[in-house]
């Protein structure tokens, strides 16, 4: 067996391979963590980064990983940078004109102008998936267009919201023993792992024009408040399955720079809203022909029990879609869920404010589907510009 030669042409290639191939093994093993590479190879650069107290060149992050930056050269690492996504559930609310007539503050909702922005509040707050399990109910409806019936979300507070505060901390009780002889005291962990307790948020939205949004929780607090004294009646599902119908659950998504891999999730148990300024909206500031008091909502939610980075969370949340969207029963096959197509990453901005999110547990992305007919019809408009 020959000797192996560097300066032969053939072992010069041969070491070029290996070299390439050890390069790509060294990326495979420091990479995957938090779904990002890190480049550990060894060049002049890297040496220069290394002389400077920096680490290697390309490999900071693996460098703070695995050891201690005991020169104190400060941090070569870029921050956090997140995105979030925040989603509220539609409630389930009985705006029937049977039932709501006789209540003064929500007889605005018997307009069935579709495209009035009470059609809208009541579309929204009464979603088909109730509505078609009353035999004869929906060819009496009329539905605002600017609902997306499929979607179990509201995409209004989405997007009207400015700041959410108030989730809890994951604190842990701690019991301490009697003090003994010496006055030494030792404790153990006395606790359960997950928060089923009552708390606030509070939910800070930007007041858009013509005040859609004011509109819609003024009718979530006078149905609430109406069906504790018995003023209303809910849907008969909402009876035989025992379960308030005014209540939502509040999802957030800590999500990449990208906002398509998932990082963090956390999700409320019931969500219930707790107040409404209305009060604010009539103060008034003699500063110019604006009133400048009424531009944002701050609205507080009492909330039972919490969860944080449980694949449940996830689960739920693609539930929901599914009892919304049966074409989320499909595997996903050529892109396809039933008539729903996935959005391909570099086609996410064209199809804004138009897909509906799923949330993929296997590489822990959200998705976004939308109508295949829609699909094309969005990308034929788009074509004639580009």
């Amino acid at each position: 067996m020959s000797s192996f030669d560097p300066e032969n042409d053939t072992d010069k290639e041969l070491s070029a391979r290996l070299a390439e191939a050890n390069e790509t093994e060294s990326l495979k093993t420091a990479s995957d963590l938090g779904g990002e590479n890190f480049n550990t190879n060894n060049d002049v650069l890297s040496a220069a980064f290394r002389s400077g107290g920096f680490g290697g060149y390309g490999n900071s992050m693996f460098s703070v990983l695995k050891g201690i930056n005991h020169r104190g050269s400060g941090d070569v690492v870029s921050p956090n940078l997140e995105r979030c996504f925040v989603f509220f559930t539609r409630p389930e609310l009985n705006f029937t004109d049977d039932n709501i007539s006789g209540v003064r503050r929500l007889r605005h909702l018997l307009n069935n102008n579709p495209y009035s922005i009470s059609n809208y509040v009541k579309s929204t707050l009464m979603p088909h998936v109730i509505t078609s399990t009353v035999r004869g109910l929906e060819p009496s409806l009329s539905r605002s267009p600017f609902v997306e019936e499929r979607s179990p979300f509201i995409p209004l507070k989405t997007n009207c919201l400015k700041s959410i505060s108030g989730w809890p901390d994951e604190l842990m009780n701690i019991s301490d023993m009697a003090e003994g002889m010496r006055q030494q005291v030792t404790g153990i962990v006395d606790d359960t792992p997950n928060n089923y307790s009552q708390f606030d948020l509070t939910c800070s939205f930007i007041n858009v024009r013509s005040s859609p949004l004011f509109v819609m929780l003024s009718a979530i607090r006078q149905y609430s408040t109406t069906a504790s004294v018995g003023g209303l009646s809910p849907f008969p599902k909402v009876k035989a399955a025992r379960y308030l119908d005014y209540t939502q659950r509040i999802y957030v998504l800590v999500m990449d720079e990208s906002g398509i891999n998932i990082r963090n999730a956390a999700c409320t148990g019931a969500a219930i809203m707790k107040g409404l300024p209305t009060g604010a909206k009539f103060n008034h500031v003699n500063d110019g022909p604006l009133n400048p008091v009424d531009d944002t909502i701050d609205v507080p939610y009492h909330c039972y029990g919490v969860r944080y980075d449980d694949p449940i969370i996830l689960e739920n949340f693609n539930r929901i879609v599914r009892d919304y969207n049966p074409d989320f029963f499909n595997d996903l096959v050529d892109g396809m869920r039933g008539d729903y197509k996935l959005v391909p990453h570099e086609e996410l901005d064209v199809f804004n404010f138009e897909a509906i999110p799923y949330l993929n547990t296997d590489t822990m992305q959200l998705e976004w589907y939308c109508r295949e007919d829609r699909y094309n019809e969005i990308m034929d408009e788009v074509s004639q510009f580009r």
